[in-house]
C-alpha cells in the first residue's frame, strides 16, 4: 500500500485506526512500512468478525488454557 491509500484506509474505518492507536508498535510499524497496513488491517477485520488468528504455540490445546 501507498502511504495515499493507508491515509484513505484510516479515514474510512475510524475503528480500525482507533484499534492501531492502542500500540505503539502497531504506529511505528506502519510509518517504517506502509505496505504492513493491508496485513494489520485483515487481521484486525478477523479479530473484529471473532475469529483470532494466534501462533501455534498461544493456541489453546484440547479446549484447555495454560496454568
Amino acid at each position: 500500500m501507498k502511504k495515499k491509500e493507508v491515509k484513505r484506509l484510516l479515514r474510512d474505518n475510524p475503528d480500525f485506526k482507533a484499534w492501531l492507536m492502542q500500540d505503539a508498535a502497531r504506529i511505528s510499524s506502519i510509518r517504517s512500512n506502509p505496505e504492513k497496513a493491508g496485513e494489520l488491517f485483515r487481521r484486525w477485520k478477523d479479530r473484529k468478525k471473532g475469529r483470532l488468528t494466534l501462533p501455534p504455540s498461544r493456541r489453546r490445546q484440547n479446549g484447555q488454557a495454560r496454568c
